[in-house]
């Protein structure tokens, strides 16, 4: 995909959330710089389906797949600093991206550095609601929906515990046979309902989960 191409692409509305350590606020294609050294790590781009981009043009291209529209509904995610938001001549680095690009499926991933300071699940807990607000019910039209989900390595347990941590219960498994990255792999998908509805009333946890303590364990690395 050209330059020329990614400036006719529609920028999503600008949107904000707040909480007491982060600020997450909507991100463009033009964040590309400031996002590449989050998505040139091996490590984070690992659990993903493509691996790590080389380049600022293939991390133009990652990020154009995933910022226009006016249904985007993906945030950067920066550390709050007093310094930082009075001095708008140097923008804050991007520490992490979380949102919702297929709904109603969720993504997130966290700088390395950052890691260990809760910042993703303080992210969710904060991007969840505000994800329900921003999509309709599917009681309205037909066309929303009334649960999230996540789709997370069996082998990731970080992962699988910063959603345990926003609230979402394990449902299913999933078997991902094309996988780029990591080859042929077990996927466990977690889910949490809209307020006032269940998981069991939208028929989206197999009795056989919704008897079980839990996911099962991964394999032993």
């Amino acid at each position: 995909m050209t330059d020329a191409s990614i400036v006719e692409l529609e920028e999503p509305e600008f949107h904000e959330i707040l909480t007491k350590r982060l600020r997450l606020r909507t991100v463009r294609v033009a964040d590309t710089e400031l996002i590449m050294p989050l998505i040139t790590r091996p490590e984070v781009m690992y659990w993903t389906s493509q691996g790590p981009v080389q380049n600022v043009e293939q991390g133009r291209q990652w990020m154009s797949a995933r910022t226009p529209g006016r249904d985007c509904f993906n945030f950067a995610i920066e550390e709050r600093n007093d310094a930082t938001e009075k001095d708008k001549k140097s923008p804050p680095p991007i520490v992490g991206l979380a949102g919702c690009f297929h709904p109603p499926e969720i993504g997130y991933m966290i700088h390395p550095d950052h890691a260990g300071k809760g910042y993703a699940t303080e992210a969710l807990q904060a991007l969840i609601p505000e994800i329900f607000e921003r999509f309709p019910s599917a009681n309205e039209g037909g066309i929303g929906f009334d649960h999230i989900e996540g789709w997370v390595d069996s082998k990731n347990g970080a992962s699988r515990r910063i959603l345990e941590k926003t609230g979402f219960v394990f449902c299913e498994t999933h078997i991902d046979a094309d996988n780029q990255v990591r080859g042929p792999c077990e996927l466990l998908i977690f889910r949490i309902a809209r307020p006032g509805k269940t998981l069991e009333g939208l028929g989206l946890v197999p009795k056989a989960n919704a008897e079980s303590d839990g996911p099962p364990s991964p394999p032993v690395q």
